[in-house]
């Protein structure tokens, strides 16, 4: 009896390790279990950010309003943040003018109007912290009408390209931009830098 109890005591550590020893395997086996999803998930993730990200969608809703002349502006922009400097998308333009005056040449009221509609691609890079070289590409069509007693004078409808270059100075979305048509083609773009002033968000 006394040889039993002792073989038994001398058995019980390799038992213990036996059990402890399988435990172990199972724990390692479920951590790397874990690792192996944490990976996939990741990757995962990852493949998202490729991927197209709503987030980098950047929209300028441009709308302007004057009186005495009347004119209506309505140039929104819609676009996607590339790079962290670099944006781009497309825009489009819809202008309204009237002005109605008295003519002491003609001796008679005066009223001009004029549309522009039309559209293009845009495209804006962060030089500095504020500093952002802008271009705008656009086609717009120009109808332009004169009326006086006894006189009214509609021109046909012209389309005419604009390469509007320039810089922008911004922050936190809000941006004022200086631009000169290349082209010189515009009649609303001619012989002058052109200015204007939004935010994107």
């Amino acid at each position: 009896m006394k040889r039993l109890l002792f073989l038994f005591v001398l058995l019980l550590p390799s038992l213990s390790y036996a059990q402890f020893d399988k435990r172990q395997k199972g724990n390692n086996t479920e951590t790397n279990d874990e690792s192996t999803s944490s990976r996939k998930e990741y990757k995962d993730e990852k493949e998202e950010v490729k991927g197209f990200d709503p987030s980098k969608l950047v929209i300028s809703p441009i709308i302007g309003m004057r009186f005495n002349p009347t004119l209506i502006q309505l140039q929104p922009k819609v676009g996607y943040r590339f790079q962290e400097r670099l944006m781009a998308g497309v825009s489009f333009n819809y202008v309204y003018y009237k002005d109605s005056y008295f003519s002491t040449y003609y001796n008679a009221n005066y009223t001009e109007k004029g549309r522009t509609l039309g559209g293009g691609v845009w495209g804006q890079y962060q030089v500095f912290n504020f500093l952002f070289a802008a271009a705008d590409i656009e086609m717009n069509s120009y109808k332009y009408s004169v009326a006086m007693v006894n006189y009214n004078v509609t021109e046909p409808v012209r389309w005419y390209p604009s390469a509007l270059l320039g810089a922008a100075v911004g922050m936190n979305g809000f941006y004022i931009k200086f631009q000169y048509d290349f082209f010189q083609l515009n009649p609303n773009y001619q012989n002058r830098v052109v200015s204007s002033f939004g935010f994107f968000f």
